[in-house]
């Protein structure tokens, strides 16, 4: 499952045989798993086919390459380019491909898996800069992209709509590309429906799937929504059993403990309530042979769907600055638990509305058309009316996934039944 480099001027005598091998500048060698070489430059995209990237890649000359082709790039992808004597390292700047590394005087290594030796001497790097590494030196330096800037020629309410709903549908279907069995993380609200929505208007066969414990918010919500977009829904549902049983599974899949020992993330408990639903939820969409899952994530940092509690505004940040925190954030909460699931089941995941366009017009629009009258993504719930979404669906209130689905409830459970009183007492005792 892993995608594993390394880049070193010394023999190895661990190096996994199966890698496949170049060699670079002055007696430094290559070792990579998956992925594509042009010359000696490298491109890694995961699961996900991206036409458009390889296309760039491919049809230029390793010479011709250029950083700046791919800054705004929003699939996911990792590009390592071989500059005579210096490697630069980029992803793309949500971290959908996230890239760990480590540099020592004989050895640098670059992975998407922490299941190694060097999980303890690595770092995430932050998708939001990317990697110099002179060789002769020995010096390795990260670098700022070029921050992302508000932009809309829309001035007002209605323009912003009509702009939203333009962006939110290229965005979508730009995603699609080539795959043909789509399956789409459903939970009946107004982000995932308005994926449903563009799909169907698009004439582009989908299956919906939502996941949640019987009669929970998100399964009742995902049957009435999806008979009235009349889109096939597949309901997957969880029990006290299915999860006491596929818990260790899960964890070991999104390395909770050694991904929150690397960087500041949310707390495992809550990793794996979110984890429970995308698991149950992707393997159904690969055991139906789905080739790709659209997620609906990113609305809720960039058009302020968060909890407006007091805990965030403190040390006088304005509501501004969080929220610019919580889009550059995505790659901490989301994007490598995402990842992790994906590549296990071998399925591509799209996240279409994380997106530069959409961040571009997100940070044009005023804080007052994102929450206005107590209602939290209220300009991106007038766009979905605008686009066709009924108001009951438009309007839901927002639910975590945890709670939408109650997988939080069925850990509580599992942690009294356990003799615990607290769940992040239980996770401790159950995965060691």
């Amino acid at each position: 499952m892993s995608t594993f480099f390394v880049v070193t001027n010394k023999k190895l005598e661990n190096i996994d045989p199966n890698l496949s091998h170049i060699n670079f500048a002055n007696s430094w060698s290559i070792y990579y798993d998956k992925g594509i070489i042009n010359g000696k430059n490298y491109l890694y995209t995961g699961s996900n086919r991206n036409p458009y990237l390889n296309e760039i890649f491919l049809c230029a000359s390793p010479e011709e390459i250029r950083l700046e082709e791919f800054f705004d790039v929003s699939d996911g992808y990792c590009i390592i380019l071989f500059l005579d004597c210096e490697i630069i390292v980029l992803t793309d700047r949500y971290g959908k491909i996230p890239i760990f590394y480590s540099k020592s005087k004989v050895s640098i290594i670059l992975t998407t898996d922490l299941d190694d030796d060097f999980s303890e001497e690595l770092i995430l790097l932050n998708p939001n800069k990317y990697i110099s590494i002179d060789l002769n030196s020995d010096t390795i330096e990260l670098t700022d992209k070029p921050p992302i800037v508000a932009y809309s020629h829309q001035t007002d309410e209605a323009g912003f709509i009509k702009h939203l709903s333009r962006e939110s549908e290229t965005a979508v279907m730009n995603s699609i590309g080539k795959y043909r069995n789509i399956g789409l993380l459903y939970s009946g609200g107004v982000d995932s429906s308005i994926i449903a929505l563009i799909l169907k208007k698009n004439n582009v066969p989908f299956t919906a799937y939502v996941v949640g414990v019987a009669n929970s918010p998100d399964v009742i919500m995902a049957q009435r929504a999806s008979k009235i977009l009349d889109i096939d829904l597949q309901i997957v549902l969880i029990d006290e059993y299915l999860v006491e049983r596929d818990l260790k599974e899960i964890d070991e899949i999104i390395q909770t403990k050694l991904f929150s020992t690397t960087i500041t993330t949310v707390p495992r408990v809550v990793s794996l309530e979110v984890a429970i639903v995308l698991y149950f939820g992707i393997k159904k969409a690969s055991e139906d042979e789905c080739d790709v899952i659209f997620s609906a994530i990113g609305t809720e940092e960039f058009f302020i769907g968060f909890s407006l509690e007091s805990r965030h505004l403190d040390q006088n940040r304005t509501l501004l600055d969080i929220t610019l925190r919580k889009m550059e954030s995505i790659y901490t909460r989301d994007m490598y638990r995402n990842y992790r699931l994906s590549s296990h089941f071998n399925i591509g995941l799209k996240t279409p509305f994380v997106s530069t366009k959409l961040y571009e017009l997100a940070l044009a629009i005023p804080i007052k058309l994102k929450v206005q009258n107590e209602i939290k993504k209220f300009i991106w719930r007038r766009t979905g009316l605008s686009m066709g979404l009924p108001k009951e669906i438009a309007d839901r209130k927002n639910k975590a996934t945890q709670f939408g689905s109650s997988s939080s409830k069925l850990i509580s459970k599992l942690a009294k039944k356990h003799g615990h009183k607290y769940k992040s007492d239980f996770i401790l005792q159950f995965l060691p």
